[in-house]
C-alpha cells in the first residue's frame, strides 16, 4: 500500500500543533495538563501563555512532521 508522505506528515503536523496548543491554553487558563507540557517548557521562546501556544504549534508542527516524514519515507522504502 502506497500513500502520499506530505499528506502523512501534514495531518499529523497540524493535528500534534493542535495538541499542544490545546494543552497549553489549557494549562494556562484551567491549570489542567501541566504535567504533560513539561518537554515543551525548556524549549526556546516557549512560556505557558497565549503567545506561548502559538509557538508550542509550531514546535510540535515541526516535531510531528518530521517523524512522520522520515516514518512514511521508510515505510515506502521496505513497502513490497
Amino acid at each position: 500500500m502506497s500513500f502520499n508522505i506530505k499528506s502523512l506528515a501534514l495531518s499529523g503536523g497540524i493535528t500534534y500543533g493542535m495538541v499542544i496548543s490545546i494543552l497549553t491554553l489549557m494549562t494556562t487558563f484551567i491549570g489542567i495538563g501541566s504535567p504533560a507540557i513539561t518537554f515543551f517548557l525548556d524549549l526556546p521562546m516557549y512560556s505557558l501563555s497565549f503567545m506561548g501556544s502559538i509557538v508550542g504549534f509550531l514546535y510540535g508542527f515541526i516535531i510531528a512532521y518530521v517523524i512522520l516524514f522520515i516514518f512514511g519515507t521508510i515505510y515506502t522504502i521496505f513497502d513490497a
